[in-house]
């Protein structure tokens, strides 16, 4: 079926020029291009946005699908080039009056790692159309994988990454991408009794965050070269969340207690805010001490006395 410009305006008002959408490898001269020339009507770049796309790019990971790159067609009031020209034109020749709109932390990655991508190109877009540019429905990762408990899956397999990487807070270039969590849940079905043990906790009302308690239990079982997950199992599930057989400065019940003592109402302590105390009482369990309380040191906890499991 071929599209008319009365087609289109049958069902999209105020669309006055015919669109032209195409497949396109953009390489990094469209790339340096296209953001030099075009890219005066965008919103602010995000660094950390950039640096994750880059690792994605330069790990293989960067794959086509049907995010595209959009460019407005700006109105005529200067004697330039009018739209009619357009057909007579490669899809990346653009026109003076058209202007990057979605796509310039992707463009910006591309040039500066220097590898290309696949891209669907639409030109065309009128300005109007701006407010409506990403806003729907985000699609989490977890909505694209087919495990049950996937949101509770995605953020222990972010945990694990980010401590893995000795990043104490997240966000910006700390940022974990989808890809890499994807590739690292694919790796690790030991993850899934994880999951259980997060389930548990947040059932039986354990005051943490699930994915601190499922992250501490996949990355403890998994020291000894697997063979601490009977002491894993002992420390988050019969003595941290089901109370068996504790006494009073045994590490999992000051650990609770210091759990709930940082709740703020029903809100349990801020994740990267419990990760050192949960590490802290599994080594004071593996040493076999008993502490009378669990406590930061002086000048708070840093990303260098973060504890690691031990």
């Amino acid at each position: 079926m071929t599209l008319t410009q009365a087609d289109i305006q049958a069902v999209a008002p105020g669309q006055l020029v015919m669109p032209k959408v195409g497949l396109l490898i953009v390489t990094p001269a469209h790339a340096d291009k296209w953001l030099a020339d075009h890219n005066d009507w965008n919103r602010k770049f995000k660094p950390g946005r950039i640096e994750t796309y880059e690792r994605d790019m330069n790990a293989g990971h960067w794959l086509f699908n049907d995010s595209s790159i959009g460019f407005f067609y700006m109105p005529e009031d200067d004697g330039t080039p009018a739209w009619s020209t357009l057909d007579r034109l490669s899809l990346d020749e653009l026109l003076p009056n058209e202007v990057l709109g979605n796509g310039q932390h992707r463009l910006t990655a591309i040039k500066q790692t220097g590898r290309p991508a696949l891209y669907t190109i639409i030109r065309g877009i009128i300005p109007k159309a701006k407010k409506t540019i990403d806003r729907g429905a985000k699609r989490s990762i977890a909505d694209s994988r087919d495990e049950a408990n996937a949101n509770t899956l995605v953020a222990i397999a972010t945990r694990v990454l980010r401590v893995q990487r000795g990043l104490f807070r997240a966000g910006g270039a700390n940022a974990i991408t989808d890809s890499e969590i994807n590739e690292y849940i694919d790796a690790n079905p030991s993850l899934g009794r994880a999951v259980d043990v997060a389930s548990l906790a947040m059932n039986r009302k354990v005051p943490i965050v699930p994915a601190v308690i499922g992250a501490a239990y996949h990355l403890c079982s998994q020291l000894d070269g697997g063979t601490a997950t009977a002491y894993a199992e002992v420390f988050f599930v019969d003595q941290l969340i089901k109370n068996i057989n504790l006494s009073e400065f045994d590490p999992a019940q000051v650990l609770y207690q210091r759990l709930r003592a940082g709740q703020a109402g029903k809100r349990n302590m801020p994740g990267d805010d419990a990760w050192p105390y949960v590490i802290s009482a599994w080594n004071h369990f593996r040493k076999g001490s008993k502490p009378t309380k669990l406590q930061a040191p002086p000048g708070g906890w840093t990303p260098q006395n973060i504890p690691t499991p031990k």
